[in-house]
């Protein structure tokens, strides 16, 4: 009561909304019968586990993860697994986002002993050789050492 006095709210003239139904909403007959079409997009998984709406970003972390040095990327993967085998029942995700993250810095590792196997040794093609800069066997690509 006082309140509406002070404000100067009871001297503003209000005028009803005028809203013309049949001009928004769309008729029961005609053309407007048919459901509103819906684009539906997929958020499937590609074979790393990524899904392929995230492309651009995981280019991204992928250059990222090259600029990295052999230990770096040594370190975490060792440092990835022991967190897995400890801590990954406690995440959200169950440890599905480092996992992924883990089999990137695997395919990287992978990809550089290929990469410098075939640069030391062009003729050792699909036979298992000893890495002498890394200490580690280095495998025919498809078997193990």
């Amino acid at each position: 009561m006082g309140i509406e006095g002070k404000s100067g709210c009871s001297k503003i003239k209000r005028r009803k909304l005028a809203i013309n139904w049949k001009q928004l909403l769309p008729s029961s007959s005609g053309d407007d019968d048919r459901p509103t079409e819906l684009l539906v997009t997929s958020k499937r998984k590609s074979k790393c586990g990524r899904s392929e709406g995230d492309a651009q970003e995981n280019h991204k972390e992928d250059l990222e993860l090259q600029t990295k040095s052999y230990d770096e990327i040594t370190e975490y993967i060792a440092r990835s697994k022991r967190f897995l085998v400890t801590l990954s029942d406690k995440l959200p995700d169950r440890g599905e986002k480092l996992k992924a993250t883990l089999q990137r810095y695997e395919d990287e590792l992978e990809r550089r002993n290929k990469l410098e196997l075939e640069k030391v040794l062009p003729e050792a093609k699909g036979k298992v050789t000893r890495n002498l800069h890394h200490q580690q066997c280095l495998p025919n690509f498809l078997t193990e050492c």
